[in-house]
């Protein structure tokens, strides 16, 4: 098993497959997925948005993604809890460009290098509005409201996944979706990189970086 480890800033980031150990996390006790109401201050996701979310999040939950942070023993989870709202944090473009995993860049199109960086400055522009709504028809996802969440997470509590607005590049042919994924205790960020075809969005780039 390969595993790559750079210390910076004092966070050690363990990158390439997950090297947890952890029991598996409590099952989900959230209640199950209905659409919930915009928030005033954040507009509703968009179709296209749903349709990538969804789609990044069908693909953790499929064997097709491999090793991924929600794994347990080789195996992909069988349900996952999202936050309804995106991740409302600042990003930076070299935090979504970042590639300390290269094998999981290996077959990235050099042509595409421009499109990349316009789709990723999207996401940093877009994260100050946001979206609220998330919702998924897919009963494994549930979803959870900010509401809902504790003021504190304890080391027991189910942590949610929170999705960044994803970002498009100038064509719309490229599109980026990073999200924010609790690892056993700590945490870990993936990057997806998405191309649209005549059959639809294809996954050209799993990309996770492991925080302990």
């Amino acid at each position: 098993m390969r595993l790559a480890c750079a210390a910076l800033t004092g966070t050690l980031l363990f990158v390439g497959t997950a090297c947890t150990t952890a029991e598996p996390p409590p099952e989900i006790t959230a209640p199950p997925s209905e659409e919930p109401p915009p928030s005033p201050s954040h507009p509703h996701i968009d179709a296209v948005d749903q349709q990538l979310v969804d789609l990044v999040l069908g693909d953790l939950l499929s064997a097709e993604a491999g090793e991924t942070p929600l794994s347990q023993k080789g195996k992909p989870p069988a349900m996952l809890l999202v936050s309804s709202r995106s991740a409302g944090w600042a990003t930076s473009l070299d935090d979504v460009l970042s590639r300390h995993d290269p094998a999981a860049w290996s077959d990235f199109p050099a042509s595409l290098e421009a499109s990349l960086r316009q789709a990723a400055q999207q996401v940093v522009e877009r994260v100050p509005v946001g979206f609220d709504g998330f919702w998924s028809a897919d009963e494994r996802v549930k979803t959870i409201e900010p509401a809902a969440e504790p003021v504190k997470w304890s080391r027991s509590d189910r942590r949610p996944i929170r999705v960044w607005p994803p970002g498009h590049s100038a064509d719309g042919a490229l599109a980026i979706v990073c999200l924010t994924i609790p690892w056993s205790m700590h945490s870990s960020r993936g990057t997806y990189v998405l191309q649209q075809t005549e059959s639809g969005w294809t996954v050209l780039v799993r990309h996770f970086v492991y925080f302990c």
